[in-house]
């Protein structure tokens, strides 16, 4: 059996790429806050998604709303349930885009985000939406 050297050229470029590099797609977290944004940490809040630390990346220009209102990044404290939209650039990291800060348990049982099956939180592909 003859092997063609494309495949091979093929298979040895694709690992040669890193994680960090692959394009994994948008999408949307909801959980809840478990450390928040600080000087040492830098620009990102870790998120309690479903028993898994999701790290979201915040950018310069992130937009972090509360019922509709903009407020600041700091307003966003430990146990907070939060909605947070926005690029994968790992297996458990988003570069957010937006953060919508939903508020306690009882209001992300309210909230139009909650689902039964999932009352810890949730990832979704935004294809999938």
């Amino acid at each position: 059996m003859k092997r063609s050297g494309w495949i091979l050229t093929l298979a040895a470029a694709t690992a040669a790429v890193p994680l960090a590099a692959a394009d994994l797609g948008p999408g949307t977290v909801v959980g809840q806050v478990t450390n928040t944004s600080d000087r040492l940490k830098g620009r990102k809040i870790f998120v309690d998604v479903g028993g898994q630390k999701w790290a979201l990346h915040l950018r310069d220009t992130l937009r972090v709303t509360h019922a509709g209102v903009d407020v600041s990044i700091h307003d966003i404290d430990v146990g907070t349930y939060v909605k947070a939209q926005g690029e994968r650039i790992g297996r458990l990291r988003l570069k957010c885009d937006t953060v919508d800060i939903i508020g306690d348990r009882l209001a992300f049982r309210k909230a139009g985000v909650y689902r039964k099956s999932m009352p810890q939180g949730y990832f979704v592909p935004r294809y999938l939406k």
